[in-house]
C-alpha cells in the first residue's frame, strides 16, 4: 500500500491516513456514545421519556466543526492536485494510446514503445487518448488515474522521484481482456534514459540493478520449452506484451499457448471455414500483423492488438525465428 515513487504519492497516504484517522475517530466516539445512551436511558431508568429541548450552542457545535473538518480534508488532497494540473514547465510531453487491450507511448522524436520509460526526477506530461473504447491510464505507485476517452484528449502529469519498475493498469471497465492491460512505467536516470531515445539498444530496464521483468517459469520442461525460455530473444515476448496472453507451458490462456506450435500444424477459421495449416514464417508473420485473418479454432476473434507499425523489422524476424525454434 505505501510504496510511492513520487512527492505526490507521499501526499496522497499522508492524506488518507488522517482521513481514517479523523473517520476512526468520530466512529469510536459515536459508538461509544451509543452505547451510553442505550444503557443511561433504558427502560427500566427512564420508564418516562423525558422531553428535550433544542440547545443553539450544542447544534451550533455539530455543524461548524465537522464543517471545517470536512473542508479540512478537501484542501488536503486539493493543494497537491491543484498544483500538478497547473505546471506548465514539464521535461517532455509523451502521447499515450489506450486500446483494447494495451497501451502505446510515443516520445517526442516519433519513437514508439509499449512500457513508458522516463527519467527520474523529471516532470513529464502524458497527454492521453484512446483508439477505441474508454479507458482508465492507473499507475498506483504514484496514486494516479486519469480516464482516457475516445473522443477527447486527456492528460496527467507525473513527477517519478524514484528510480525501479511500478504497475500501470487501466482501471475501467473495457472489455473481454480488460483485467490483463497492464504494461510497466520504468524510472532510469536521465542519461540511460537519452541514451535509450537517441536510439541505444539496449533497453533501459537491462541498466537498472535488477531485472525489469522476470521470466516465465515454464510448467513442462519438455524441448521446446527449454529452447523457448532459454533463448536470447524470449525478451521479445515480454517486450511486445505477448506472455500477457499467451503461456509458453502448454497451459490455456487468452490465446493459444506458444508451446502448440511445436507440432507444427495448427487449426484455424478463415472466412468462417475451418482449415489446417503449415506453422511458418507466412502463417506467424500474418498472425502477428493481421491477427484477425486467422483465429487458430476455439479462440475468440478481435482479442489480439496488431503489431503493424509497433515492432521493427529486425524485431518481427527474429520473433518469427524464436517462434519457428530457429537459432
Amino acid at each position: 500500500m505505501f510504496e510511492g515513487a513520487s512527492y505526490y504519492a507521499d501526499k496522497v497516504d499522508t492524506t488518507m491516513l488522517i482521513i481514517v484517522g479523523i473517520s476512526v475517530f468520530f466512529l469510536i466516539g459515536i459508538v461509544a456514545a451509543m452505547i451510553y445512551f442505550v444503557v443511561r436511558y433504558n427502560h427500566k431508568r427512564n420508564p418516562v421519556a423525558t422531553q428535550i429541548k433544542g440547545n443553539n450552542l450544542l447544534e451550533a457545535i455539530w455543524i461548524i466543526i465537522p464543517l471545517f473538518i470536512v473542508l479540512g480534508m478537501f484542501w488536503l488532497g486539493w493543494k497537491d492536485f491543484s498544483r500538478l494540473r497547473k505546471i506548465t514547465d514539464y521535461a517532455m510531453t509523451i502521447e499515450v494510446t489506450g486500446r483494447m487491450w494495451k497501451w502505446d507511448f510515443k516520445y517526442p522524436n516519433g519513437k514508439m514503445s509499449d512500457t513508458l520509460y522516463v527519467p527520474v526526477g523529471k516532470t513529464i506530461k502524458l497527454e492521453m487518448r484512446s483508439a477505441d473504447v474508454n479507458h482508465a491510464f492507473f499507475i498506483p505507485a504514484l496514486r494516479m488515474k486519469e480516464d482516457v476517452i475516445a473522443s477527447r484528449n486527456t492528460y496527467m502529469i507525473i513527477e517519478p522521484q524514484k528510480l525501479g519498475e511500478f504497475d500501470i493498469a487501466c482501471a475501467e471497465y473495457c472489455g473481454l481482456n480488460h483485467a490483463y492491460m497492464y504494461t510497466k512505467l520504468i524510472v532510469v536516470p536521465e542519461d540511460v534514459f537519452e541514451a535509450w531515445l537517441a536510439g541505444d539498444e539496449v533497453s533501459p530496464e537491462d541498466k537498472l540493478p535488477a531485472p525489469a521483468i522476470a521470466k516465465i517459469e515454464p510448467k513442462n520442461e519438455n524441448e521446446y520449452l527449454k529452447y523457448i525460455r532459454n533463448h536470447k530473444n524470449f525478451e521479445l515476448l515480454v517486450k511486445y506484451a505477448c506472455v500477457s496472453c499467451h503461456t509458453v507451458d502448454g497451459s490455456a490462456h487468452i490465446g493459444p499457448s506458444f508451446a502448440k506450435l511445436a507440432s507444427g500444424k495448427t487449426e484455424v477459421i478463415r472466412d468462417g471455414k475451418k482449415i489446417t495449416v503449415e506453422i511458418d514464417e507466412k502463417y506467424l508473420r500474418t498472425a502477428l500483423l493481421e491477427p484477425d485473418y486467422e483465429i487458430v479454432a476455439g479462440y475468440s476473434p478481435y482479442t489480439m492488438p496488431t503489431l503493424r507499425g509497433r515492432i521493427s523489422e529486425n524485431d518481427l524476424k527474429a520473433m518469427i525465428e524464436l517462434l519457428l525454434g530457429k537459432n
